[in-house]
């Protein structure tokens, strides 16, 4: 079964783009009327099949979730440090750069290297230790205390995941980021098939010039031509319907959206 999407979230990513600086009152200069052929994003159909998420899905985008916001779960029951743990840390050190209060320390990634690995493993919450790490080949001297261990949280710790996405239970959690995920992957599928069945026919001096200068900028080493070309296409499609809905954004409204923007995930912003 196949279904029709609606131009919302479409419409909220190209009006980010606007705000980025792709735009008529921004830098870019460039007639799409001539050199683009947009695809229909009006009318995008998509496999109902496409959209479906499955609860192993739901629990992994959770996991995400709570790793990349930095939820952990205190770990009560010991206070002997164990390899996969993540423990808490005031640090001082003779390097200004390494003295901070309040750091989440995972020790698999051995940020301090091997070493200190070796050093920290078998240690206690609550005490205080000194020690000599190296970094890039220097020497440096720390002293810390342990404030205390913790573990990534996991679905289990229901206070903790509850708390982070402001539900009351793990059915609410789950309904919401199944929620999020049928959108998200509208909001992908949508823009992936405007920026594949689009045609830029011919591209301005203005964008080549931009393209080769990024080419021979020495902080885009790492970037292909390909991955920089796909920068400027990108944009070129998305002022390409900015230009044929004529959406207008004054400075006004343009510095009130950002506003909104930094109290708002990108997302939220998308599905409003």
């Amino acid at each position: 079964m196949k279904k029709k999407v609606s131009f919302a979230l479409l419409f909220c990513i190209v009006f980010l783009y606007c705000l980025a600086g792709c735009s008529n009152n921004n830098s870019i200069n460039y007639n799409t009327e001539k050199s683009v052929k947009l695809y229909d994003y009006k009318n995008i159909e998509i496999e109902k099949s496409y959209t479906e998420i499955n609860e192993d899905e739901i629990e992994s985008i959770i996991l995400l979730d709570l790793s990349y916001n930095d939820c952990y779960k205190a770990i009560e029951n010991r206070t002997t440090i164990e390899k996969n743990d993540i423990i808490l840390l005031d640090i001082t050190s003779d390097i200004a750069d390494y003295c901070t209060d309040n750091y989440y320390y995972y020790i698999e990634n051995e940020e301090f290297g091997s070493k200190f690995t070796e050093y920290i493993i078998g240690k206690k919450s609550g005490n205080n230790y000194n020690t000599t790490i190296e970094q890039n080949g220097i020497k440096i001297n720390i002293s810390f205390n342990v404030k205390g261990i913790f573990q990534n949280a996991t679905i289990s710790d229901e206070e903790i995941v509850t708390a982070f996405y402001n539900c009351s239970n793990i059915n609410e959690v789950k309904s919401f980021i199944r929620d999020r995920a049928y959108k998200e992957i509208i909001y992908n599928y949508m823009w992936d098939m405007v920026l594949e069945k689009s045609e830029i026919t011919e591209i301005s001096s203005e964008i080549q010039n931009k393209i080769n200068q990024k080419m021979n900028d020495t902080a885009n080493d790492n970037q292909s031509l390909e991955e920089i070309q796909n920068y400027y296409y990108e944009r070129i499609i998305a002022q390409a319907i900015v230009d044929q809905e004529e959406i207008k954004i004054d400075n006004a409204e343009i510095n009130k959206v950002k506003e909104n923007i930094s109290k708002k995930t990108a997302f939220q912003l998308m599905i409003l």
